[in-house]
């Protein structure tokens, strides 16, 4: 969300960065990498809550969310470092 207010706000050439559909490209991208890692991390919860009937479902299902988890939020870190320049 700052990155997307920041992006409406930063001028440059004339015109906010949010305009450009590069910028807009990367955050949109970054909204979704975020989105699915929150479903995992919802899933995998749910998993443990609920221990299905098959026993390696909720760690496999920690494992994913860990690992979707960490790579959405080293991309998005660096995404929002590039559009804050």
């Amino acid at each position: 969300d700052l990155s997307v207010d920041y992006a409406k706000n930063r001028l440059q050439f004339g015109r906010p960065i949010g305009s450009f559909q590069a910028v807009k490209h990367r955050l949109a991208d970054d909204l979704v990498a975020i989105e699915h890692a929150r479903s995992t991390a919802y899933h995998a919860v749910w998993a443990l809550a609920h221990r299905l009937d098959v026993p390696d479902d909720p760690a496999l299902a920690v494992s994913i969310a860990q690992a979707t988890c960490s790579a959405a939020s080293v991309r998005v870190a660096t995404d929002t470092i590039q559009v804050h320049g």
